[in-house]
């Protein structure tokens, strides 16, 4: 759906624009320390990191049966 030739991205610019205008998409605000996203695009403390990789369901298949989340 998003290609990245200019054209495309102006049509889905208006498809998804018309619908938060109707309410079918709405957008709210997350804080910045429970963006779930930054566990795969930041480099975050150990605490952190393994709090947001349980809140994804996120386990380590390289330890002990017992410490499998991160």
């Amino acid at each position: 759906m998003f290609n990245m030739t200019g054209q495309n991205i102006e049509i889905d610019l208006h498809f998804i624009k018309e619908k938060i205008e109707t309410g079918l998409i709405t957008s709210i605000y997350i804080p910045y320390g429970h963006q779930l996203a930054y566990v795969l695009t930041k480099s975050l403390p150990t605490k952190r990191l393994s709090q947001l990789a349980c809140n994804l369901g996120m386990i380590d298949i390289h330890s002990p049966v017992s410490e499998r989340v991160l």
